[in-house]
């Protein structure tokens, strides 16, 4: 009668385990949107065409810039004690992070990767050297939490 009752309590025990681990009960992931405004920012690695241009010493300064963004499409942009707040939002499918969207200071950053702790952008930037020569410059920018 004893090994009967431990038998019996075994099986309850082996019930409940499996009936408390249920698909409920796996978190859900996260959007885009959830792992974009979740923490601060920070700027770790900067390329041009490629070539990692992080420790090069003109760049010095956006490795001190911290980007916020916020839920309700703002962002908040730090650097050497200088604060610019701006807009932002998602296009293509949450492909493409579109800062000051609809203005003429657009500027269109496509997604590489985002995942927790981790962003990495690019986009194609258009300027004019000393000499006014219009050039294009390939850029990717990656991201830690700060």
């Amino acid at each position: 009668m004893k090994t009967f009752k431990l038998y019996s309590l075994f099986l309850l025990s082996i019930l409940f385990v499996f009936s408390s681990c249920s698909k409920d009960d796996d978190p859900k992931p996260q959007t885009k949107t959830e792992l974009l405004t979740a923490k601060a920012w920070k700027i770790t690695k900067i390329k041009e065409n490629g070539i990692d241009i992080t420790n090069r010493s003109d760049m010095a300064i956006l490795k001190n810039v911290r980007i916020k963004y916020n839920t309700d499409g703002t962002y908040t942009q730090t650097s050497s004690g200088i604060v610019h707040i701006g807009i932002w939002e998602f296009n293509n499918n949450e492909t493409l992070l579109v800062y000051a969207p609809n203005t003429k200071v657009e500027e269109n950053w496509d997604i590489i990767e985002l995942k927790s702790g981790s962003l990495k952008v690019r986009t194609t930037m258009i300027y004019e050297d000393e000499y006014g020569v219009k050039k294009t410059m390939l850029v990717e920018l990656e991201m830690n939490h700060a």
